[in-house]
């Protein structure tokens, strides 16, 4: 079995960086009969450049490399608060009550009123 990129015409397309061409190398790879031989290379070899085996180095970056999950999506999520004004917020690890009173003060800080008021 030979993989299509073997004899190619234009061997560059694979390394070029273009949206167009790596899309063209991606749709090539893609109907490859040694498609996962090649992919399973660059992943050995840790090859970080060119289209191999129908995925870009970031992808195959995000296939070795997965996300951990955020400790917010790990949390609980609590009830919802009836009390207008209170919410909840994820803070490092865990959940904390958010209370908002009234207007936000002003620029200058607290309003002084005169008058004996």
């Amino acid at each position: 079995m030979t993989a299509l990129c073997h004899n190619h015409e234009d061997p560059e397309l694979w390394f070029h960086g273009s949206k167009h061409a790596t899309a063209r190398a991606k749709a090539i790879c893609g109907r490859c009969p040694v498609r996962a031989g090649c992919l399973a290379h660059a992943l050995e070899h840790k090859i970080g450049h060119g289209v191999w085996g129908a995925l870009t180095p970031t992808e195959r970056h995000r296939l070795t490399h997965p996300r951990k999950p955020s400790v917010r999506s790990a949390l609980p999520v609590p009830e919802p608060s009836a009390v207008r004004g209170v919410s909840w917020n994820a803070h490092k690890g865990c959940w904390a009550v958010v209370i908002r009173h009234g207007r936000p003060l002003p620029q200058g800080g607290p309003v002084r009123r005169s008058g004996g008021r």
